[in-house]
């Protein structure tokens, strides 16, 4: 048992340790990068230069006669630089929403440390680390998503925010962080608010933190089943007995 044990540890650690080699390479080309896109090309430098057809530079003319001495071309040998930073930015932005989903926090804090950005999205839902941490109760991963910088009323592509993916999923501490930040607990989309997702999950505890927040409970909840919304506004004066 005991060698199986050490062999998982083993694998473990070179993994990681393979991971953040590769990032590591990825940040530095990143840098590199940016810095070439900076500087600009010859072609680019001679166009700024006026000349005259004779070669000699026109300084008393006010005429512009100036002509590139390089010209770009489909079958350029020059490597598109802004096309391999985007493609690279890229990568560092779905590794940080990777480590975002295994609640890696050591490693999240190195990507944003390093240039990752903290409100990034995924290309198919459109989710953020904080959705990401929102949906899967990750509530220290927010708490410091949030102190670096991340949106948290950030919308995905179903216009939803990270309260409504907290309260679908009954995430009570995270609901607790996304309140004290301020979010606004009647966020809509299409009909759809933090109160509408408790009621329909049957999450009790989320409601109530919602309504003891200000959140509006709508008459056609109130009225219909889920019954969760009646059972919401009996017990909303009602203590948190979690505080006790």
């Amino acid at each position: 048992m005991l060698p199986i044990l050490l062999t998982v540890v083993i694998i473990s650690v070179v993994v990681n340790f393979g991971l953040a080699i590769a990032l590591t390479v990825t940040i530095q080309r990143l840098k590199k990068l940016e810095q070439e896109s900076r500087t600009p090309r010859d072609g680019e430098v001679a166009e700024r230069l006026p000349i005259q057809q004779n070669g000699d530079t026109n300084m008393e003319s006010g005429t512009d006669e100036r002509q590139p001495l390089l010209q770009d071309t489909p079958d350029s040998s020059q490597p598109n630089v802004r096309q391999e930073f985007e493609s690279l930015r890229q990568v560092q932005e779905r590794s940080l929403l990777q480590a975002c989903r295994e609640n890696r926090i050591q490693l999240v804090n190195w990507l944003v440390h390093s240039g990752a950005h903290v409100n990034c999205s995924d290309e198919k839902n459109g989710e953020t680390p904080a959705h990401v941490a929102a949906r899967f109760g990750y509530e220290m991963l927010l708490q410091f998503l949030l102190c670096s910088g991340a949106d948290a009323e950030a919308r995905n592509k179903k216009n939803l925010t990270p309260l409504h993916k907290a309260c679908k999923y009954g995430r009570e501490a995270v609901v607790d962080v996304l309140l004290a930040a301020g979010v606004d607990v009647n966020a809509e989309t299409n009909n759809v608010t933090p109160v509408r997702l408790a009621c329909q999950h049957d999450h009790t505890n989320v409601l109530n933190k919602l309504l003891r927040a200000g959140a509006i409970m709508d008459a056609d909840i109130t009225n219909n089943p889920p019954h969760l919304g009646q059972r919401g506004i009996q017990n909303k004066n009602k203590p948190d007995t979690n505080e006790l």
